[in-house]
């Protein structure tokens, strides 16, 4: 997660600043004006338009949303992370009671975990975290199809072939489960597998 959310970053503080007029290009505008000027011996050779339109394009917006959402979802997950450690934490404290109290307090931990459905919460992380790189993928593939059309099908091609393996290990479960319920179990059982 931590790896993940360090190349999102990356991509982040990449990407945003194209939302915004970039104080640069007024500045090479402005400088632009000036060598005109002095190439024309000093004549106003065009006034220098301070005020020009920014124009911003739809794909910047759509990259930014995309990312922003990656990234709000991973520190979803993080923070799920620490609140969950800190539970299980709680969970597992060992306290001083004779053993037959210690049975009870454990039973009694059990069931109030299920009632608050801490494990239902805990399975939510890691389907974050991939709905999270989800997202961050169809960010980097559009962006990418805006900047470079090889780098951009290489690129589509491999994140393809994961999104692929994704699914069919979310599937292949259900269809085991529901048509060959003699077989032996599939393996790939994940939080998401179980929601199909």
């Amino acid at each position: 997660a931590g790896l993940f959310f360090a190349a999102l970053t990356a991509f982040v503080s990449e990407t945003f600043p194209r939302l915004e007029k970039d104080p640069a290009d007024e500045t090479v505008a402005l400088l632009q004006t000036i060598v005109q000027q002095l190439a024309n011996g000093n004549e106003l050779a065009g006034a220098f338009d301070d005020n020009a339109e920014f124009i911003l394009e739809c794909y910047v917006v759509r990259v930014n949303i995309f990312l922003f959402l990656s990234l709000a979802i991973t520190l979803i997950a993080a923070l799920l992370c620490l609140v969950g450690k800190q539970w299980l934490y709680e969970h597992h404290r060992h306290v001083t009671l004779p053993t037959k109290d210690i049975l009870a307090v454990r039973y009694l931990r059990r069931e109030s975990m299920e009632k608050w459905h801490v494990p239902t919460i805990l399975a939510a992380i890691p389907i974050c975290l991939q709905l999270g790189l989800i997202l961050f993928f169809i960010g980097v593939i559009d962006l990418l199809w805006h900047t470079n059309h090889l780098v951009a099908r290489l690129f589509s091609v491999v994140a393809a072939v994961g999104f692929v393996f994704l699914v069919a290990t979310c599937v292949l479960p259900a269809i085991t489960h529901l048509y060959y319920p003699d077989a032996l179990p599939c393996a790939y059982k994940s939080g998401q597998a179980w929601f199909i």
